[in-house]
């Protein structure tokens, strides 16, 4: 090996990286501006003789590892985490379900003010038809009214009778009955005509009289005597003596009312109105005449359950015949 530390090859010199005393090598690769190589480095050579691998630091800590749980702890662990499970799915159901009751909630108010509008509509709509047939038919809205009473209260009782079982052909023929005569009412009074017999009547008996009052003044003397005169005779077949003298007194007095009445002229439109009014009142009453002949122990025995209780009375009695209620001697 020639002097210095050089080492020939086949291919060529080669030469190896000087170093310091302390085995800091130079680096021949760069030179300062004055021509000399850069100074040695603190990094050693790993080639350099004397040049050493740092020494090892010291080992990292290990964390210590805990000992496997056993079955016990593994069963705690297992519970506690089904039981969270279903804490959690739970807590999910009730937060949707309360979501879900406040949707219920505010569709409930809504349905409920769309029951509400829907029943103040079917009040509204007949109330104001009768009261509109009443203003537009008959001039006043009082027409309406009273028809639309005198309405309710005849179905009322209709509907009742219908209840107790009346043959609802008995009901029919009351309302045809009501309607002819409701029919008889508006003519009669729509044309006046008790009103002009009245007139004339007082014309040819009472000329001294007032002709404004003159009217009225026949009407109630002829209605006291007509209606007092069936009211005595309906009186004394009743009670004799003392019923005719009350039948009497009763009928005048009706018979008065009823005079002043029809001595008022009435025009087309309130006579029709009139004639309604009494086709209303004279519905249930009519249909109401077939209580006269109704059996009340039927509507009991319809009501009464007599067939259960007989036959639980026969079985006990049979029961009774077949048990023996002490010992026998």
């Amino acid at each position: 090996m020639p002097p210095g530390g050089a080492r020939r090859s086949p291919d060529g010199p080669r030469y190896h990286h000087p170093h310091d005393p302390r085995g800091r090598r130079w680096d021949l690769s760069q030179n300062t501006p004055g021509g000399e190589s850069t100074p040695p480095t603190d990094t050693p050579d790993p080639g350099a003789p004397g040049a050493s691998a740092a020494p090892p630091g010291p080992a990292a800590p290990t964390e210590p590892t805990d000992p496997p749980a056993g079955l016990q702890e593994q069963v705690r662990r297992t519970v506690a985490a089904a039981r969270r499970l279903v804490t959690s799915h739970v807590d999910l159901a009730k937060a949707e379900l309360s979501e879900i009751a406040e949707r219920a909630k505010a569709a409930a108010a809504l349905i409920g003010v769309a029951i509400a509008l829907l029943i103040f509509v079917a009040i509204l709509a007949p109330v104001g038809t009768a009261l509109f047939i009443g203003e537009w038919l008959f001039g006043s809205i009082g027409w309406g009214v009273l028809h639309g009473v005198l309405s309710c209260v005849a179905l009322s009782l209709v509907l009742i009778l219908a209840a107790l079982e009346i043959p609802p052909r008995r009901l029919s023929t009351s309302f045809l009955g009501a309607l002819v005569l409701g029919i008889v009412v508006a003519v009669v009074l729509g044309l006046a005509w008790p009103n002009q017999g009245f007139a004339k009547v007082g014309d040819a008996v009472i000329p001294g009289v007032d002709a404004g009052v003159r009217t009225l003044v026949a009407g109630l003397a002829l209605g006291a005597l007509v209606v007092g005169i069936l009211g005595f005779l309906v009186g004394a077949r009743a009670g004799g003596a003392g019923g005719a003298i009350g039948g009497l007194i009763g009928g005048a007095v009706a018979g008065v009312l009823i005079g002043a009445f029809l001595a008022i002229s009435f025009s087309v439109r309130v006579g029709i109105a009139l004639g309604i009014c009494t086709t209303l009142i004279a519905w249930p009453a009519f249909a109401a005449m077939a209580l006269r002949s109704y059996d009340w122990s039927v509507l009991k025995a319809r009501y009464w359950p007599g067939t259960t209780i007989e036959t639980t009375k026969e079985t006990i009695e049979w029961v009774r015949a077949r048990t023996p209620l002490g010992r026998k001697p």
